[in-house]
């Protein structure tokens, strides 16, 4: 359809030219260039073989109009040579297109197979990890020494971690394939909120964790997908710290929109990477190794998930100033004046 709208506008072009050659500039030794705007129109959208078709009808109007009016051997002579190159260059550049185009195509099917190898192994991954979870869990409870408790616990963490691993990889796929699902119903965001810190405590207990909240907030939303964005955002700040870690959570109403606020006192996003921060498998430059492991797909997840109730992510951070992430979220219920309420600290550390 877009070849055939092509060659209709083509074939428009190269009579407009021999018009405006014959009728309008009959003796322009420059009219030439009238019949190169065909063709460069069709190295833009055609094959290179319809392209020297175009190339080759442009030069026969022009020689045919030139013989009507009985124009100078030198003035066809030089048309004729302007109008070979610009068919050549035109060819050229419609064989640079289509290669472009199938690098692209090649590009994109490749990453389409990752994504369904990523996704086959990720569900292949879950009973093999549930099965051995499961495991974990009876050897720790009938382990006799400590030493066997110890190595128990120790399993225990790094296959779930392992489990964390093939969630992301699971989420991932059902993001980019339009295909994450959310229930969607009301809950209260502050109780939401203070789970997940309670759970981040667990995990981090040198951290600094401090809630900031008023009234009760009621969001919309599948709260078990809230609180894996809380999560993410409460272990990247715990994690890029540099140091002891001090965050300072907030949540509040504002508009018809309920407000989580995350922000660290840690090395932050150099500027020139935040517009990249929610890309999967991006690492600030500035991160240190030391900083735990992980695929990068947190923020990543985080935002089709916000984006997949309506909501949206913003990030204001600045290099060894620290980061803030602000999640907003539809409100279900509103319950007073649509401004942040004098908060109430909660210190979880």
């Amino acid at each position: 359809m877009r070849d055939a709208q092509t060659l209709v506008l083509v074939g428009a072009l190269l009579w407009l030219a021999l018009v405006i050659n014959v009728a309008v500039l009959p003796t322009n030794i420059l009219v030439s260039s009238l019949y190169a705007v065909p063709v460069l129109v069709a190295a833009i959208r055609l094959r290179p073989r319809v392209v020297a078709v175009v190339g080759l009808l442009a030069i026969l109007c022009y020689l045919t109009s030139a013989q009507v009016q009985e124009r100078p051997l030198a003035a066809r002579a030089f048309a004729l040579l302007s109008l070979l190159t610009i068919g050549f260059l035109a060819v050229m550049l419609s064989e640079q297109r289509g290669q472009t185009v199938e690098r692209a195509q090649e590009a994109e099917e490749a990453l389409r197979l990752r994504d369904r190898f990523l996704s086959i192994a990720a569900h292949e991954l879950r009973t093999p990890l549930t099965i051995l979870k499961g495991s974990t869990q009876l050897l720790g409870q009938t382990a006799g020494g400590d030493r066997s408790g110890r190595l128990a616990d120790t399993i225990g963490r790094q296959v779930g971690r392992m489990e964390r691993l093939v969630e992301d990889m699971l989420d991932v796929s059902r993001i980019q394939a339009g295909g994450l699902r959310v229930e969607m119903r009301p809950f209260e965001l502050r109780a939401a909120v203070e789970e997940s810190l309670d759970e981040t405590a667990l995990t981090a207990p040198g951290a600094e964790l401090c809630l900031e909240a008023g009234p009760e907030v009621w969001a919309s939303g599948d709260r078990v997908r809230i609180q894996q964005v809380i999560g993410n955002l409460l272990r990247n700040a715990v994690q890029y710290s540099g140091g002891p870690a001090h965050v300072r959570v907030q949540v509040w109403r504002e508009g018809d929109r309920a407000v989580v606020e995350v922000a660290d006192r840690g090395i932050g996003i150099p500027r020139e990477e935040l517009p990249l921060v929610f890309e999967p498998h991006v690492r600030g430059a500035n991160a240190p190794d030391d900083r735990g492991g992980g695929l990068g797909l947190g923020l990543f997840i985080s935002r089709g998930i916000a984006e997949a109730h309506g909501g949206e992510i913003l990030v204001d951070s600045e290099e060894e100033s620290g980061s803030t992430f602000r999640l907003h979220l539809p409100l279900t219920l509103s319950t007073g004046p649509a401004t942040m309420p004098p908060h109430v600290n909660t210190d979880l550390t």
